[in-house]
């Protein structure tokens, strides 16, 4: 009874083994790439700031955005201040 046990203890432990396995070794997912030309347009980046401060904003809260940091895709104080800010914040000039 007890060689039994240990052969079916046996088994299982081998079927685990394979089905883990088997689990582990399926196939790869393929990930899209984003198209590098999309990062440097710089219309479409201005469009999607824009965007997020009149859409998201409201509930996702940004609480370590950086104005300044719009001067990257092209926006100049006035811009920012016309169509991403609030009236009582200021854009920080320093990096």
């Amino acid at each position: 009874m007890k060689k039994l046990i240990a052969n079916l203890l046996a088994s299982l432990a081998t079927c685990l083994v394979l089905l883990g396995t088997a689990q582990a070794s399926g196939g790869a997912i393929h990930l899209d790439k984003f198209p590098e030309e999309k990062s440097q347009d710089t219309q479409a980046l201005q469009r999607g700031a824009k965007m997020f401060v009149n859409y998201c904003l409201n509930c996702h809260a940004a609480a370590f955005m950086r104005y300044n940091r719009m001067h990257d895709i092209g926006l100049t104080d006035a811009d920012i201040k016309k169509n991403l800010m609030e009236d009582d914040q200021e854009v920080d000039r320093q990096n």
